[in-house]
């Protein structure tokens, strides 16, 4: 349940933050209903135990308020079926992650590109299409998505008419930029490669899987 947690207030803050968001939330806030509900789905600290249902039907309070994260969020539940109090429905799932993607979610538009890719609901994959909406999550600067299209680029067909290489790691470098940890190790392979990347330069590249190495250790 990764995906429910990011960007949750911090401890020991918590308490605090959820009073605040279920004041909030009653006054129709769609980010503090969109945090209230992932704070159900995860449970402790911020309650108890995890309340999914008490998570799905806040999603489906946003969703009604044409939030587009809600609708993200309402995807995952129906792909996942239990705990959620629901069967797990693809088909369900895919609507909702339609109308995320009308209403500009990045998040949904990045999901939607993995049914594309990967063929689900048992239509054959779609890379063209995939490749756009990864495009479109990029463009709204979600880390993964500029990864993601780092890589099509850099592979070429079936996503794109011709392998950009260069252009790839640019994605990489401006993904990692903005804090990706993933797109570092994608960065520093370029680096070690060369061309056709960029200049190589293996001093540099050491130098960031070196900082890889630190952040994981801390953690």
């Amino acid at each position: 349940m990764e995906h429910f947690a990011s960007e949750l207030p911090n401890v020991p803050q918590a308490q605090v933050s959820k009073l605040l968001l279920k004041i909030n939330a009653l006054k129709g806030d769609k980010e503090s209903l969109i945090k209230l509900a992932q704070m159900y789905a995860v449970g402790r600290p911020y309650f108890d135990k995890a309340y999914p249902q008490r998570a799905l039907y806040i999603y489906q309070l946003a969703a009604k308020k044409d939030c587009a994260d809600a609708w993200y969020y309402l995807a995952l539940c129906y792909e996942q079926g239990q705990p959620y109090f629901t069967e797990p429905n693809l088909k369900r799932a895919y609507h909702c992650l339609q109308e995320s993607t009308r209403l500009g979610s990045k998040l949904g538009w990045y999901h939607y590109g993995e049914y594309l890719e990967f063929g689900l609901l048992g239509k054959d994959p779609d890379y063209t299409g995939a490749y756009q909406s990864y495009q479109k999550a990029a463009e709204q600067g979600l880390t993964d998505a500029i990864v993601r299209v780092g890589e099509c680029l850099d592979q070429g067909a079936p996503y794109v008419s011709n392998r950009r290489p260069r252009a790839a790691y640019e994605h990489y470098c401006r993904a990692m930029h903005l804090g990706n940890r993933f797109a570092k190790d994608k960065v520093a392979q370029c680096l070690e490669i060369g061309e056709p990347y960029c200049d190589q330069s293996k001093g540099l590249a050491l130098a960031i899987r070196q900082s890889l190495r630190s952040y994981r250790t801390a953690k």
